[in-house]
């Protein structure tokens, strides 16, 4: 828990996450998701207060070979709430699109 809470004790840290956040620049990329041809898991927490849902749902139609996993109760950080289901799902995706076994 302390890699979490130790960031948030230096001073201005919320002033440098805005920064950050407001210096992010437009891109093409979701003009070019399309061309991505490699298999691709999306991996997302519902409810994701941060990235809706919703929006991760549009990989699956948006990116030829994405598929898509939501983990329900698990908000943004599937991956450390529900590590298990996480790992069964990248698993499971190497074992289909890779035939790699662990």
């Amino acid at each position: 828990m302390t890699g979490y809470t130790t960031p948030l004790k230096i001073e201005y840290w919320d002033r440098a996450l805005w920064y950050f956040t407001a210096a992010s620049q437009p891109s093409d990329l979701p003009e070019r998701l399309s061309g991505f041809a490699l298999p691709m898991l999306v991996i997302t927490g519902d409810p994701d207060m941060i990235v809706p849902t919703a929006d991760s749902g549009r990989f699956e139609g948006t990116l030829p070979n994405a598929r898509l996993v939501i983990i329900p109760q698990a908000g943004y950080v599937p991956h450390e709430e529900y590590t298990d289901r996480f790992i069964k799902e990248v698993e499971e995706s190497l074992r289909q699109t890779w035939n790699v076994e662990r």
